[in-house]
């Protein structure tokens, strides 16, 4: 039996209805941690991930963006970052704690935001191949496949041999389950992603500009603690990214993954979630009351803390058991991607921002993971 319970939930957002699925650990909960997923994604990125989080006894919550999955849409047509971190404000209210954040692409920089500017909101972040340096080969790469069906596909069969076509370094096939979860059959007939095409409207660049300067100046002011994660064979996120976020974000860890690309998470979702965890474990507990001092005194260790090592331990052995060991890589800037490894500083950021930070800032360039 899994030490946890699956539930759906539902949020309010500024749009309306933020579906939801959380995964609650059977005994007392480390603390909550709120997946983000990319634009186009839906919360079912985080199939995996929540699980296996609260089978660490931390509480796992994935929600779908406004106009994504099964969440409402916005009539006024605002998916820019600056609609999704109201959104995601909410929900941080409704959960009642500080969560961490684990952000993809879009996610990460909502998540980026709400840390330099609402310190208090945040126990920690993770983001996932999300920086605001971004190269614009991978940017112009994904645009073009986003583009590529606007008149869907007659099968999910289709569907899935556009992302193999995408993502030809996957060593998995791609799940059709998976893909159901991410399109949605339409009156036509046909499979069509599972986001407001109003998100692909022309974008309005100047608006874009002052949303860029936002979350850079955002990142320069997080003082909660950091793991990027980057994909090694990703081309929206270089070694120069990874290099300029480091700069900003001194005190940030760094970890990449062998043969993964910028879908990190579903490209080698194991080794993904074993660097998650080592960052997980490193986090401070979370300030508690003296009411609850009291109780876990009597019952349990603070929240925060690791409850019972050897039964993680137990449960990340089985998980890592098939892992490649030359894929685990320290927490730290690995030296071969040409990044210092921390703690030498790296100097102030430097180059521009990309058109794919820009899209993405917009809410115009999703990226699809199933």
């Amino acid at each position: 039996m899994p030490g946890y319970t699956k539930s759906a939930v539902d949020f309010a957002g500024g749009a309306g209805r933020l579906a939801g699925d959380r995964w609650t650990p059977d005994g007392p909960s480390r603390g909550v941690v709120l997946l983000l997923h990319g634009g186009g994604q839906t919360r079912h990125s985080w199939r995996e991930a929540g699980p296996t989080l609260a089978e660490d006894g931390w509480t796992a919550i994935a929600i779908d963006f406004r106009g994504h999955g099964d969440s409402d849409r916005a009539a006024d047509g605002r998916y820019r970052v600056d609609a999704m971190t109201e959104d995601v404000l909410q929900v941080i209210d409704a959960i009642g704690e500080p969560p961490v954040i684990t952000g993809a692409s879009l996610g990460g920089l909502t998540g980026l935001v709400i840390a330099g500017e609402r310190r208090a909101a945040l126990r920690a972040l993770v983001l996932v191949d999300s920086v605001p340096r971004i190269e614009r080969s991978g940017t112009r790469r994904i645009f073009e496949f986003m583009r590529s069906a606007p008149d869907g596909f007659g099968s999910l069969e289709e569907a899935a041999e556009a992302v193999r076509a995408y993502q030809p370094h996957r060593v998995r096939p791609v799940n059709l389950d998976g893909m159901r979860k991410n399109v949605r059959l339409a009156e036509d007939g046909r499979w069509h992603w599972h986001w407001d095409p109003k998100m692909m409207q022309p974008p309005d660049w100047a608006e874009m500009d002052r949303l860029a300067a936002r979350t850079r100046a955002a990142a320069a002011r997080v003082r909660v603690p950091v793991l990027l994660v980057r994909g090694q064979l990703s081309d929206v996120v270089s070694a120069e990214g990874v290099a300029d976020l480091l700069a900003t974000i001194p005190h940030a860890k760094y970890a990449d993954v062998a043969g993964t690309g910028h879908m990190v998470a579903g490209d080698d979702n194991s080794v993904f979630l074993e660097r998650v965890a080592e960052f997980l474990d490193s986090l401070p507990s979370l300030p508690e009351s003296p009411g609850e001092r009291r109780l876990h005194a009597r019952s349990s260790p603070p929240r925060g803390a690791v409850r019972d090592r050897a039964v993680l331990d137990r449960r990340r052995a089985r998980r890592a058991a098939d892992l490649p060991l030359r894929r685990l890589r320290p927490l730290a800037a690995p030296a071969e991607a040409g990044v210092p490894p921390l703690p030498v500083p790296l100097g102030r950021p430097g180059g521009g921002i990309g058109i794919w930070h820009r899209l993405q800032l917009h809410g115009q360039l999703p990226a699809v993971d199933p």
